[in-house]
């Protein structure tokens, strides 16, 4: 059996940044005199998808503790979207259940077929090249990238100041770890970002949208005229098909610039 992979769902880039940073204490590095130049790992894994030609459209979700951020993955059609369950955690949305057996239980020492719980940004990178090329799995079945994918990566959010004349800013933003993503920031380069917001829903009970446009005091961001609302439901298989009919594209659709060969330097 092959399973193409439309959507890959990255969850999160900010656990991976922490899990970089407590291996280096725990190596006993100097890491709090190289946290002036940490960050430069998790810009250099965003702009991985671009070297490597995985793929063209990378979604940036973030949210808060709680807010949210892995629901979207709740209608993700089973079989075609691979699930990098970095944080390690229980998904607490309810899955189909063609879906659930894909993904496994995340504390089991080797998940299922679709879903990872390596730590990494090399694993990542590296499973996402063998699929890009079509790999075999253990079963004989073959996992392969989408001519076309797109890439979800999910992270947390968390508050910075900004000078401002009179009085000081607050603005929301990606979190890493480091400053040198002050410099190299991921968050100055996505053209979508969408951030989880929390709010009361018809029933009485908490729901979470995702917000396509900034208000002011954080980052979120998208194509004009790709979203119609401020607020758009949680759900990453909506924003996907989206992002291909505005776009003229589906996840058949043979990109020239995905399609090329990699550099030797790359390989």
């Amino acid at each position: 059996m092959e399973f193409k992979i439309d959507t890959v769902v990255i969850d999160t880039i900010t656990r991976i940044s922490a899990n970089e940073y407590a291996a280096a204490i725990a190596d006993k590095k100097n890491a709090r005199a190289e946290w002036e130049d940490w960050g430069k790992s998790a810009y250099n894994f965003y702009r991985a998808f671009e070297e490597y030609k995985i793929a063209q459209h990378v979604i940036l979700i973030l949210g808060r503790e709680g807010s949210g951020k892995t629901y979207g993955i709740k209608n993700l059609t089973p079989g075609t979207c691979y699930y990098f369950n970095v944080d390690r955690k229980k998904i607490t949305c309810t899955l189909p259940k063609e879906q659930k057996a894909l993904f496994g239980n995340h504390l089991e020492e080797k998940p299922k077929k679709l879903m990872s719980t390596v730590t990494k940004y090399d694993q990542i990178l590296k499973r996402l090249i063998a699929y890009k090329e079509g790999h075999k799995d253990p079963d004989g079945d073959i996992i392969k990238l989408a001519a076309n994918p797109i890439i979800f990566l999910l992270g947390h959010l968390h508050d910075i100041t900004i000078a401002g004349q009179g009085e000081n800013i607050k603005l929301a933003t990606m979190r890493t770890f480091g400053q040198l993503t002050t410099k190299f920031a991921i968050a100055g380069e996505a053209t979508n970002i969408l951030i989880v917001d929390k709010m009361i829903g018809p029933s009485g009970l908490p729901i979470s949208k995702l917000r396509t446009q900034s208000l002011g005091f954080d980052i979120a961001r998208s194509e004009e005229d790709l979203f119609e609302t401020l607020h758009i439901d949680n759900d990453l298989q909506k924003v996907a098909n989206r992002i291909y009919e505005v776009n003229g594209e589906t996840p058949d659709s043979v990109i020239p610039y995905l399609q090329n060969e990699t550099t030797s330097s790359n390989k």
